[in-house]
């Protein structure tokens, strides 16, 4: 952690979230991790005091930094909306002078194509569309999903193998493993 009052500002801002308890975990990377090779950290300042920050992580190709995802990001709770979007322009004007191709902005959990392919099973995405739809006392899926959609990035399906027609026990098993539930 910086002396930038990180550690103050992410307990406030999770205190916001709906997941108020604790951190989700495996999905997102912790925040103290003792490998941190070539992490990009960007805060913003009001008044010289820390208001929020986003930490970036690399992702390589052939040993080459290809591109980074923002993997943490916080706001002071008090701050205006809309500190992320700063700092995303300004990440990303950073990266663009330094010749990084592009930015990954991650998955959107839960975020799925409206159409239904043969192999997929039609219940289960009907699940999880209801999931995402009702779910917001769970996580947000729809706020992440429309931050992410202003930066109009291009999308890519992202497919998930299981057994059984609904894996119950294995949703349960992540959303545990996450800390959501």
């Amino acid at each position: 952690f910086s002396d930038d009052h990180t550690r103050e500002i992410s307990e406030a801002w999770i205190r916001t979230r709906k997941c108020k308890s604790n951190e989700i975990r495996f999905l997102i990377r912790p925040m103290e991790m003792a490998y941190r090779e070539n992490e990009r950290h960007f805060y913003a300042y009001q008044d010289g005091k820390a208001v929020g920050f986003i930490y970036f992580d690399p992702i390589y190709q052939n040993n080459e930094i290809i591109s980074y995802v923002p993997n943490i990001s916080r706001a002071n709770a008090d701050f205006r909306q809309g500190i992320f979007y700063t700092l995303m322009a300004h990440a990303m004007a950073v990266f663009k002078a330094e010749g990084v191709p592009f930015l990954d902005l991650g998955l959107i959990p839960l975020s799925l194509d409206a159409t239904t392919e043969h192999q997929e099973s039609r219940l289960l995405k009907q699940l999880l569309h209801l999931v995402y739809d009702k779910g917001t006392f769970l996580y947000n899926f729809k706020g992440l999903e429309f931050t992410k959609s202003r930066f109009r990035g291009e999308s890519f399906k992202t497919y998930c193998c299981h057994r059984r027609a609904i894996p119950a026990l294995e949703f349960l098993a992540m959303f545990k493993l996450t800390r959501l539930i």
